[in-house]
């Protein structure tokens, strides 16, 4: 396990390699930035569940609440992404970010 500089999560070892093999480690910076939003919105009390689409090697971050694929909060990147997997999705609960692998091997 693993813990982001800013303390506000602790993240898999799962996690850790997705961002190190895709160099993604800024992700987990964009995720720290957005909880103050996100979190005074009742809708992802339960939990986030983060998307990293690329298309067209453009990236767009959604975040939907945990377990719904109700209308996300979408933030769409400027940069190109040298990301060649179509999408990452990411599990943020109880404090913990784990990969949809880990998740579901915890259930």
């Amino acid at each position: 396990m693993f813990r982001h500089h800013s303390g506000v999560f602790a993240y898999t070892i799962g996690v850790n390699g997705i961002c190190i093999r895709h160099g993604l480690h800024w992700l987990l910076d964009f995720i720290v930035a957005q909880q103050k939003r996100i979190r005074k919105d009742q809708r992802f009390k339960g939990g986030q569940r983060w998307v990293h689409e690329v298309r067209f090697r453009r990236a767009t971050l959604y975040c939907y609440p945990l377990d719904s694929d109700e209308e996300p909060l979408v933030f769409p990147q400027r940069l190109y992404s040298e990301v060649t997997e179509p999408v990452i999705t990411l599990y943020l609960e109880g404090g913990m970010l784990r990969t949809e692998e880990e998740r579901n091997a915890q259930a």
